[in-house]
Formats: structure tokens, sequence, C-alpha cells
């Protein structure tokens, strides 16, 4: 069970209202359609927030491992757009902001928030490290699942024929093992109860605009 201090309830409630507010404000009518493409600030003030509210410090092992999982995911998605033999055949709008090589510099941000968030969750069950990688896996891949729906309505990245291929899903979920796998064969400890709350509003957050569009 999750226990919150009244600061973080009062903090947590805050974060709730700007979700939920954000999703129907974006949704209202057109005009606040042009939101979206500022979506990439979403992603710095989701990890400013996780980031914030982090129990146990940071270490010089979670900064380089912070740099290479970027370097990594940026140019794993670099490949994906241009070969379209990852993911499949997909190209990223405007919404995620500045982009080198086709590909939206912030995104591996996104990726490594992700497993962040994924991997924070599932350390608040007591089970085994291998079922705790399992299930941060599948946690990312219901994730891709609801955010592919919305996708498109926010113009953060288009499929060719409009059709997600099933490679996405296989790959996201490859993905998300390989790096759970790594975080917890090198020890890495994450706690942060905001985790699994932060999750949940944004997969209410993607169904709010997703069922108001």
């Amino acid at each position: 069970m999750i226990f919150l201090e009244i600061k973080e309830k009062i903090t947590l409630f805050f974060i709730a209202l700007f979700y939920i507010t954000g999703a129907f404000f974006l949704t209202s009518n057109n005009l606040n359609f042009r939101f979206f493409e500022y979506s990439f600030f979403i992603i710095l003030f989701n990890f400013l927030i996780v980031i914030i509210f982090q129990k146990n410090k940071f270490n010089k092992k979670f900064l380089l491992f912070f740099i290479l999982f970027y370097l990594f995911f940026f140019f794993i998605e670099v490949l994906g757009v241009k070969t379209g033999k990852i993911f499949g055949s997909y190209f990223y709008g405007k919404s995620l902001g500045f982009k080198i090589f086709e590909t939206p510099v912030i995104i591996g941000l996104n990726w490594i928030f992700l497993i962040y968030l994924t991997f924070a969750f599932s350390e608040l069950f007591k089970i085994s490290d291998k079922f705790k990688i399992i299930l941060g896996s599948f946690l990312m891949l219901f994730y891709d699942f609801i955010l592919e729906k919305v996708a498109p309505l926010m113009d953060l990245w288009f499929w060719e024929g409009n059709s997600v291929p099933f490679l996405n899903y296989f790959s996201w979920f490859i993905l998300a093992l390989i790096s759970h796998f790594i975080l917890r064969f090198f020890k890495f400890e994450i706690k942060n109860i905001f985790a699994v709350f932060i999750y949940f509003l944004q997969i209410i957050f993607y169904l709010i605009i997703l069922f108001r569009i």
C-alpha cells in the first residue's frame, strides 16, 4: 500500500488537476489544438516532477546510464525513422519539438522517463527481479498501446497507412525488457511513490483526449 504525507497528497492533487483540466482544455475546441505543438514541454514537466520526488539520491552511475540510455534510444529512433525496420514505417509531427535526422531530440528523454516510471512502479511489488522486469516491460507496452491511439491526434507521430504495425509493439516490449534487465543487473534503486500516480494520470490524460476528439 502506498502511504503519502500531507504535502505529498497536496502536490499530487495539483498534479492531477493539471493533467485532467489540461486534457479538457486541449480538447475544448479546435482553437486549442495548437497547444499540442508544445507537447515536448509536458515531457520535460513530467520528468522534472518525478526527479523532484525521488526518495533516494542520484549518483554517478545513474548519470552515466542516463547519458548512455539517451544516446541509445535516440539512435534507435533515428534508425527507426530512416529504415522502417525497427518499429515500422512512421514519421514524426511537430509536437515533440526540434529534430535531428527527422527525429525529435526529446524522444530519448521520453524513453528514459517511461523506463523510470515503470521501473519505480514495479518496485512497489514484493516479487522477484525477474518478474519485476516482466511487469515493467508490460507496463511500458500497455502505455504505448494507449499512446498510439492519440499520437496522430496530438501530431506526435504518424504511421504509414494509418495503422500501427505489430512490429512496433514487439520492438517496444523487447527494448523494455532489455532496459529493465540492465537496470536490475546493475542493481539500480529508484524509490518514487509518485511514479505510479504519474503513470496512471498520463493514461487518463490520453484517454480523455481520445474520447473527446
